[in-house]
This record gives C-alpha cells, sequence and structure tokens, in this order.
C-alpha cells in the first residue's frame, strides 16, 4: 500500500493540476492523504471534488492552524498508515512513472536491507517556470548538489534530499518523532538524517516531477552556478549565516530526541556540530576538517569557514 501525503495551503491555483498528475500515474490505486492549513480560498472545495470521483483520496478535516508546510507535513506524517510514503506539493506536476520508478528503487534497497531498516529513496526534479516551461532539466546539477553527500555528518550541514521526490518506507516513519519541533528546519531534512543516522538513503538519478517555480514559493530552487551566486551570497551574510547557525540548532534537536539511540559514532557527529554555536572559530574550523561537515561546492565551503 502506497501513500501519497499532500500539504495545501491556498493551492487552488495549481492544485488541479497536480491531482491530475497523481491520478495518472502508471503505478494504480494510490491513497492520496490531504491535510489543508486553513485555506480561504476554493482548496477545499477542489479536494473534496477530487475526493467525490475518487475513493483513494481523503481529506483530513483539521480545522486548527498547523503553522505552515513543515507542521502540516509532520502532522500528515503521523496519520500515515502504508507501507510507503511518498510526499507530495501542491503546486508540482508529476511525472507519469514517477511513483513507480521509485518504488523500484526502493524494493532494491529493501532486498538488501534487513527488513526493519528506515529507508529513503529521492530523485532529480525538472525546475519549471509558473507556465510549465523548463528553467533547468536537472535541480541537482542547477543547485551544485552531490548524490554522495548522504552521509549524517554531510546532512547535518546541507540538505540534498528534495521532499516533493522522497518515498521512506514504514520503518522509517515509524521512527520520525522529535522533543521541539521549531529547531527543525524542514520535513524533508529531518527525514534525511533519521534515514543517514538509522538507515539508509538510495537516490534515482531522473527527474521525475515538474519542480514549478512562482512568486508564492515557501522554498524553491536556486541556481548557484558562475559569479553571479558568489556575488549574492557576499550581499546576504546575514541571512547565510543565520542559515548556518539554524543547522546547529537542528543538529541539537536531532540530539536531543536521538542521542541515546545513535551509534557511538554517529553520536559524537551529532553532538560535536551542535555544539558550533558555543565554540569559537578554530574549534570550529578543526571540527569541519576532523569530521568532514563541509557543504558541497567550493563557495558553500568558503561560506562556512567565513561564517561559520
Amino acid at each position: 500500500m502506497i501513500e501519497v501525503l499532500l500539504a495545501t495551503h491556498n493551492s487552488e491555483k495549481y492544485l488541479r493540476e497536480l491531482m491530475d498528475s497523481l491520478l495518472s500515474q502508471t503505478l494504480s490505486d494510490l491513497r492520496i492523504l490531504v491535510s489543508d492549513d486553513g485555506s480561504t480560498d476554493g482548496t477545499k472545495n477542489i479536494i473534496r471534488a477530487y475526493a467525490g470521483k475518487n475513493k483513494n483520496i481523503t481529506l483530513l478535516e483539521n480545522n486548527l492552524p498547523l503553522g505552515g508546510a513543515k507542521e502540516n507535513f509532520f502532522y500528515l506524517t503521523g496519520h500515515a498508515d502504508a507501507d510507503y510514503v511518498l510526499f507530495a506539493d501542491h503546486d508540482d506536476v508529476w511525472l507519469p512513472n514517477k511513483a513507480a520508478d521509485t518504488l523500484a528503487v526502493m524494493l532494491e534497497m529493501e532486498k538488501a536491507a534487513c527488513a526493519d531498516t528506515p529507508l529513503l529513496v529521492h530523485t532529480d526534479l525538472m525546475v519549471v517556470d509558473e507556465g510549465l516551461h523548463i528553467i533547468a532539466p536537472s535541480m541537482m546539477k542547477a543547485q551544485k548538489l552531490s548524490r554522495t553527500y548522504n552521509t549524517l555528518n554531510r546532512l547535518l550541514s546541507q540538505n540534498h534530499v528534495t521532499g516533493c521526490t522522497v518515498m521512506a518506507n514504514r520503518a522509517l516513519i515509524g521512527k520520525v518523532k522529535y522533543v521541539d519541533l521549531g529547531p527543525v528546519v524542514m520535513h524533508d531534512w529531518w527525514l534525511a538524517l533519521v534515514a543517514s543516522a538509522f538507515g539508509r538513503i538510495g537516490f534515482l538519478d531522473k527527474a521525475t516531477i515538474q519542480y514549478r517555480q512562482h512568486q508564492e514559493n515557501e522554498i524553491g530552487a536556486v541556481d548557484t552556478r558562475g559569479y553571479g551566486y558568489l556575488k549574492s551570497s557576499l550581499k546576504n551574510t546575514e541571512r547565510l549565516k543565520k542559515r548556518l547557525f539554524d543547522t546547529y540548532r537542528q543538529a541539537g534537536e536531532f540530539y536531543a530526541t536521538y542521542g541515546k539511540e545513535l551509534s557511538e559514532k554517529n553520536a559524537l557527529i551529532v553532538r560535536s556540530y551542535a555544539e558550533f554555536e558555543k565554540i569559537n572559530s578554530c574549534a570550529k574550523w578543526a571540527r569541519l576538517f576532523r569530521f568532514h561537515y563541509f557543504k558541497y561546492g567550493f563557495v558553500r565551503k568558503i561560506g562556512q569557514l567565513i561564517l561559520g
């Protein structure tokens, strides 16, 4: 049984295109679980109309504000009960084989792992504009992300996993928890940390969705190629510094939540990174090189050394 978790908020502009792409998947009988976070437009009516024609679509009736996409996806995760879970953003379009191709990678990973191993599969994305015209055929290349940077030490400082491409198995969903959701940056990053600490992460080197960019994106794609990105980074040092410190706090929350369950090696890796907020620059540099916390890409590494 496979479940798609869809978080919505004032989503009516693009929602029908997403829903049609979900229902057009070559992998049939997907269950779609929707949670709406206080929409004031026609989002709920659209979902109810689709649900009236398809018994596999369920809208969780929740009248309490959740707070944002992060909170909404964690709320959905708590209600998921399928063997495999996929995550969907309300403004994207899935390519027809997305679910089937991702499941194929997951099943191959399960053959090589124990039945209770938390597993995560993610894929590349095609970046498009509002009209679905291609901006970049590969977001991994456009953002200079690396499929090999999926170990715990690397993921503490930089997330390479995009939530709308993720499939998680039951073991991973069952492992998800937190003490305080506040320091958690985003649900996909948290899932990636859990999978890297207790299981495995797999990557499908293929774009499986059209990742729409528009003015209302809560999180979008940033082109990190060339001098323009470096120039932009130098103008936004305070924002970049805040993002770095957010990763330290997230690591602290991860240790508070899972510290007693982590292996001795992983506990040291997480704790050492979480302490970056309190130690001086020389100590940070020493740990960066010792534990290889560096982000992918020259500019990002320099940023860590200067701003961290």
